[in-house]
C-alpha cells in the first residue's frame, strides 16, 4: 500500500513468518516478497543461531548475536540518509531481547538487571541513535514512530526471558502479562515541503 503512494520501504531484524528455519525459508514470504523494497535481518528467531539476510540473499552465516543491534541500528540509519528527499517507512522489530540473548561489549556488564538489563540498554541505545538521526536530518516534524512489542515476557527462561511486573501471566498465556505490551507513538504536527 505504501508503495503505491510513493513511499520506499525497508524491513530490519527479525522477520519469522518465512518459515521457521534458518536455511530452509522460502523466499516470496520474506519482506521483499510481501511488498517491501529492502530487507536486512534474519528469516526467523534466534532460538540458536541467525544467518543475515540481505534482501533475499544469505550474506553471514551463523551470525554474532552480540552485533546483531548495532547492525540493525546501522542498516535503518543508512536507509534513513539514502531516503531522507522523498517518503520512507523503516520497519525494525529487534531480535533480542527474544532468547537466545546477547549483546556488544559495548553494553556488556552494564546494567543491573544482568544480561537481559544488556540487551534492554542497548535497545534503548538503538532507539535513541534512530530519533537522533531523525533529528538530524530535518524529519523530527514529519516522521511517526511507534515503539512496541509482540507479547509479553517469556517466563520459561527465568531471569533471561523478561518480567511483567505485576500482570499475571506471560508469552503463550490469555492473562495480561502474556499480551499487555508496552505502545508508544511519537508523532509532530507537520507537512512535507512541496
Amino acid at each position: 500500500m505504501l508503495r503505491d503512494v510513493g513511499y520506499t520501504s525497508a524491513a530490519f531484524g527479525k522477520w519469522d513468518l518465512a518459515g521457521h528455519t534458518q536455511t530452509d525459508f522460502e523466499p516470496e514470504l520474506l519482506p521483499t516478497g510481501q511488498g517491501f523494497n529492502y530487507f536486512f535481518g534474519t528469516p526467523t528467531s534466534n532460538d540458536a543461531f541467525v544467518n543475515i539476510l540481505r534482501n533475499e540473499a544469505v550474506i553471514e552465516k551463523q551470525a554474532d548475536l552480540s552485533m546483531l543491534t548495532r547492525w540493525y541500528t546501522e542498516e535503518v540509519i543508512a536507509f534513513m540518509k539514502s531516503n531522507k528527499d522523498k517518503p520512507f517507512f523503516a520497519y525494525l522489530a529487534h531480535t533480542m531481547p527474544h532468547v537466545k540473548l546477547a549483546v556488544s561489549e559495548q553494553f556488556r556488564g552494564r546494567s543491573k538487571r544482568g544480561l537481559y538489563g544488556d540487551v534492554i540498554e542497548e535497545i534503548d541505545w538503538s532507539v535513541g541513535q534512530i530519533l537522533e538521526t531523525i533529528k538530524d536530518l530535518g524529519l523530527d516534524e514529519y516522521t511517526y514512530v511507534i515503539f512496541t512489542s509482540d507479547n509479553g515476557p517469556w517466563h520459561v527462561w527465568g531471569e533471561f526471558g523478561g518480567s511483567a511486573g505485576p500482570l499475571r501471566g506471560a508469552k503463550a498465556s490469555a492473562w495480561e502479562g502474556g499480551f499487555r505490551v508496552p505502545c508508544i507513538m511519537r508523532a509532530q504536527v507537520g507537512y512535507l515541503p512541496v
